[in-house]
């Protein structure tokens, strides 16, 4: 696959539409995000108001015992792993603190309207 090129676009519509979100689950969004870690460390503080965290697995325990990957040669590198605790960890490792904070909870509950 190769380093993404800046200006796809994902970039430009999530640029360009103030309505449109991006999340970051199942196998599409952590591959998405681990394909190209440079990209993806300038790519999440651009649009860090409009990824949400997506906690799509197969898995039922948090250690990667479901389907998809195995059926999914791209994500052939996440068999054996819980998706959701990958991609967690990924936007952990790419991420400031603060930034991951607002990925992983803030926008999910300010779009959805969920109150504490």
């Amino acid at each position: 696959m190769g380093p993404i090129k800046p200006g796809g676009l994902t970039d430009r519509w999530l640029s360009d539409f103030p309505n449109l979100y991006a999340d970051t689950s199942a196998n599409s969004g952590n591959n998405a995000l681990s394909r190209d870690p440079d990209f993806s460390r300038e790519f999440i503080p651009r649009y860090r108001s409009k990824l949400i965290f997506g906690s799509d697995c197969s898995c039922t325990e948090g250690k990667g015992a479901g389907v998809s990957q195995g059926n999914n040669p791209e994500a052939s590198r996440l068999t054996g792993k819980c998706v959701a605790t990958a991609t967690f960890g990924l936007l952990k490792q790419l991420t400031s603190l603060e930034i991951f904070r607002q990925v992983t909870w803030q926008n999910g509950t300010k779009l959805f309207r969920v109150k504490f």
